[in-house]
């Protein structure tokens, strides 16, 4: 059985809280502000905390995009805000600036059973600059960079062009359709990225997790660290890098292939020679 002086600490990762208002049925009398109410008491906190979790969410999609899908891309971008987070983390030890005061489980209770109270121990974490900021600004700004510039994946100036070339009325009906899909595409990258990116860096001043200056700074830390990594990423050598293994990632998908229907017909050979 736990001992009553034994503290408690939450798995910071993926956990954060929101603030719970009164329910709905003391709020029944007040029918002409209800609406409004409604939304910034019961929808607005669940979304903004849900919105605060975008990094561990962000980091596993781009990894799941790198290992199942082979996409070196999204490699990169792992790669370079693993970067961007581990140096907002030195950065906070060297800054030492402590995150503003909150009294939720998110602190380390004691509780001293003979007096029936709680002592709150404030905690020792340091906020300046934010994580959450710097991962989704990072991630935003390269996202928007790559699909501006003409990102191989999104742009539509790699789709047929509108020429001579497009001899019947289908044909040129559907390269613009093509043309307009890939701008929609584009578009909704664009704007979800920013608006997470928004999302998430106001849930940490809502929720109280950080201070408007800790959000501030580390949003221009991770646009600023997304920006060069994207420059980076255009240069030739890295262009070369990335093809190169992609190209050997196929390679290796071709052969554990290969391999695969070499002892599957193997298999069916013994088989039936048994």
């Amino acid at each position: 059985m736990t001992q009553p002086s034994q503290s408690w600490k939450p798995f910071s990762l993926t956990h954060v809280t929101y603030p719970v208002f009164a329910s709905s049925s003391s709020r029944a009398s007040e029918s002409s502000s209800l609406p409004s109410h409604f939304l910034l008491t019961d929808v607005v906190p669940p979304l903004l905390a849900l919105l605060s979790l975008a990094p561990p969410f962000g980091t596993c999609a781009l990894a799941f995009s790198s290992l199942h899908h082979r996409d070196v891309v999204s490699a990169y971008v792992l790669f370079g805000v693993m970067i961007a987070v581990a140096s907002t983390s030195i950065l906070k030890g060297i800054i030492r600036q402590p995150r503003p005061p909150r009294y939720d489980d998110d602190y380390y209770h004691d509780r001293d059973l003979r007096h029936h109270h709680q002592v709150v121990m404030p905690r020792r974490e340091h906020g300046m600059p934010s994580n959450h900021s710097c991962f989704v600004w990072f991630v935003a700004t390269f996202v928007v960079l790559y699909v501006s510039r003409g990102g191989a994946t999104w742009s539509a100036r790699h789709l047929p062009s509108r020429s001579t070339t497009v001899a019947t009325t289908a044909a040129r009906h559907d390269a613009t359709a093509g043309r307009n899909y890939h701008r929609l595409r584009a578009a909704l990258s664009v704007s979800s990225s920013l608006f997470v990116a928004t999302g998430c860096a106001y849930s940490r001043i809502y929720l109280g997790y950080h201070t408007a200056a800790q959000v501030f700074v580390g949003a221009i830390f991770g646009s600023s660290l997304g920006a060069a990594w994207h420059s980076l990423f255009e240069t030739g050598a890295v262009r070369r890098f990335l093809t190169r293994l992609d190209g050997t990632l196929y390679d290796l998908e071709v052969a554990r292939d290969a391999m695969l229907l070499v002892g599957d017909e193997s298999g069916r050979y013994w088989g039936k020679h048994e």
